[in-house]
């Protein structure tokens, strides 16, 4: 589980960020992690990464039997040919 802490004007929070997936694009290849407060994300949501980055998800694949993460969400950075869903690893 990740945990963000932020400070404000007078006070420390913390965010939990419980749901780790993994981001790959069209032709399968690794963006990276993706930890959000959220479970269900859906085709057709945009996402945002801390590196300024949006992206629009085309695809959810369910992952190894004993992966550490949740799914793998197949993206597309926004301007590109985003409109038609992918399944670069070839399962259902």
């Amino acid at each position: 589980m990740r945990h963000e802490s932020f400070a404000g004007p007078n006070r420390v929070e913390q965010v939990v960020m419980p749901f780790r997936f993994r981001l790959i694009d069209s032709e399968g290849v690794d963006l990276g992690p993706f930890v959000s407060r959220r479970q269900d994300w859906k085709p057709g949501e945009r996402i945002g990464r801390s590196k300024g980055e949006d992206m629009l998800i085309t695809a959810v694949i369910e992952p190894e039997q004993d992966a550490a993460f949740q799914a793998y969400l197949v993206v597309s950075r926004l301007g590109e040919d985003a409109s038609k869903p992918d399944n670069p690893l070839g399962t259902s």
